[in-house]
């Protein structure tokens, strides 16, 4: 898949193809990488026990997938890149107990799946996506 566009006009979209897919699993919130060369994205699917989120980065040329790292029993949504591209950061939530008090914004850095809380475990949710502000 690749991405073009010129000043002023929507990107286009050409050669379209499918980089991922496994029956009775969810895959949500693809985001393109900072340089375009990588698709990160979430995957959920069901298990006996637990609900794992995956979050995976594609390589948008080859389709080669990479698990960075697995949040079980988290339910995840608003991935985004760093500007840098060399972090994830999420909103979180919990499946059990009080889900606004337990949601927290988390980074994970996408070469050793390291993930970090952004605040202090007093100062969690209800948060929504989280947005980078350049100065």
């Amino acid at each position: 898949m690749s991405r073009s566009a010129s000043a002023g006009s929507p990107p286009s979209v050409t050669n379209l193809r499918v980089l991922a897919s496994e029956p009775e699993t969810q895959f949500s919130s693809p985001r393109w990488s900072p340089d375009g060369t990588r698709i990160a994205f979430l995957r959920a699917g069901p298990s006996v026990e637990s609900v794992v989120t995956i979050v995976g980065i594609a390589d948008a040329r080859t389709g080669e997938e990479k698990i960075v790292t697995t949040l079980p029993d988290r339910f995840v949504y608003g991935l985004r890149w760093s500007p840098d591209g060399g972090s994830l950061v999420t909103s979180q939530g919990s499946y059990t107990g009080n889900i606004a008090g337990l949601q927290m914004i988390r980074f994970i850095d996408v070469e050793t799946g390291e993930t970090w809380s952004a605040a202090p475990d007093s100062a969690q949710g209800p948060f929504s996506t989280v947005s980078w502000i350049s100065k």
